[in-house]
């Protein structure tokens, strides 16, 4: 959420998130464990075998994510885990894993400020082959409205509250509420943009995105109107804000036909 501030060295490689700067990286505070099968488009974003952030299946070759999980120069060692509410994947971490094959960011993403058009899509080199854990989410149609004062559904592995420094192993989620952008402009100002962004939480707090969390979805009536972007710290605190799905259909469209 501002998210992803990762600095970790890895088989001797050393990987700088621009996020970690920010102080903000995305685990679901306050969340609920997930059953298998729950959720079967939720994936986990893996460089070097470690989660790094959340996304969702829309195709069999596609996944869904934030700009910022992608670090163009190690594409090559990200891999998808798939079908599993376990980030260790009952210790099979081989199983259940697909290698991106090109990763795409949309051009107009910017990486400071308001983190507009934070929004990425991941070419997978071996389809997903479908099952009752693994399933794609239906997206919005294109100039469909996203919906306000209702029910929301967030899923992830990330941090339970900034100070705890490490995912979930077992995946979470946990009911918002989306937003009017009144609201959403209330409590961010100039940092949200009503095209690029939505946000959600709770009245009061306590409930929302953290790190490892980014790039993960946020669904209404199993439709997927959000990717996680970037928070307030400490997590929970105010509403999170995501990127809103539906201002980028055409762009998911023309990249993948879907």
């Amino acid at each position: 959420m501002r998210v992803i501030a990762l600095t970790r060295i890895i088989l001797g490689v050393l990987l700088i998130n621009p996020y970690f700067c920010q102080g903000s990286v995305v685990r679901i505070v306050n969340g609920t464990d997930a059953s298998a099968g729950q959720f079967p488009y939720v994936v986990s974003l893996r460089y070097f075998q470690l989660h790094e952030c959340g996304g969702s299946i829309i195709g069999a070759s596609w996944i869904l994510t934030a700009a910022h999980c992608i670090y163009s120069d190690y594409v090559n060692v990200l891999t998808i885990l798939y079908g599993s509410i376990n980030l260790r994947n009952g210790e099979s971490p081989e199983a259940n894993t697909a290698e991106v094959a090109i990763a795409y960011i949309h051009e107009n993403y910017v990486a400071s400020g308001r983190y507009e058009n934070d929004i990425g899509l991941l070419y997978l080199r071996q389809p997903i082959q479908f099952s009752r854990y693994a399933q794609p989410i239906p997206l919005p149609a294109l100039g469909a409205k996203t919906p306000s004062q209702e029910d929301a559904t967030l899923v992830g592995w990330g941090y339970p509250q900034s100070d705890v420094m490490q995912v979930m192993e077992v995946l979470q989620f946990v009911t918002l509420t989306i937003f009017t952008d009144d609201v959403c402009m209330n409590y961010h100002g100039e940092n949200y943009s009503t095209i690029s962004h939505i946000c959600a939480g709770t009245t009061g707090g306590g409930k929302g995105q953290c790190s490892g969390d980014s790039g993960g979805p946020l669904t209404v009536d199993d439709i997927q109107y959000g990717i996680v972007s970037w928070s307030d710290k400490p997590c929970a605190t105010t509403p999170g804000v995501l990127t809103r799905v539906a201002s980028f259909r055409e762009w998911i469209y023309v990249t993948t036909g879907i």
